[in-house]
């Protein structure tokens, strides 16, 4: 289970409008992530085979304590990150910081923390957006924004 911050329909509609222009024409084996499932990893709680309903109720109720006012996240080059060979994820990530977006994350881990959830050591926070899986996309490549 995680908290996760998915994007307005207008941002989903250039993120794939990028999508489509990096992979260009055929040459690379990409597979497309849905663009409901288009979304920025904000804090993995647990792993569950089955989530319980009660833990998930509880999670939530505790991140309903949290707000924010609306803030824009820019996403400005496309770069592989390392996975299986064959199914390395492509993702959108930004050049400098997304502060906003990484206030939010620490306030959702806090209002977990004080509802009495266990929390290990926080990981280190990436903010990206997984556009494809797969291989034959190389480098890094700036976004024309």
């Amino acid at each position: 289970m995680f908290f996760a911050l998915f994007p307005p329909k207008t941002a989903v509609d250039a993120i794939v409008d990028r999508r489509r222009r990096l992979r260009g024409g055929p040459g690379p084996d990409l597979r497309e992530l849905r663009t409901d499932r288009l979304h920025v990893t904000l804090h993995f709680v647990e792993r569950f085979k089955d989530v319980p309903r009660w833990f998930v109720n509880a999670a939530c109720k505790a991140a309903s304590t949290v707000a924010f006012e609306p803030f824009e996240v820019c996403f400005d080059r496309a770069l592989t990150f390392r996975g299986r060979p064959s199914s390395s994820p492509v993702v959108l990530l930004s050049q400098g910081e997304n502060v906003p977006l990484s206030d939010l994350r620490l306030s959702v881990i806090s209002a977990l923390f004080d509802a009495g959830f266990s929390m290990g050591p926080v990981p280190k926070f990436t903010p990206h957006i997984t556009l494809t899986y797969g291989s034959g996309f190389e480098g890094e490549r700036r976004i024309e924004l």
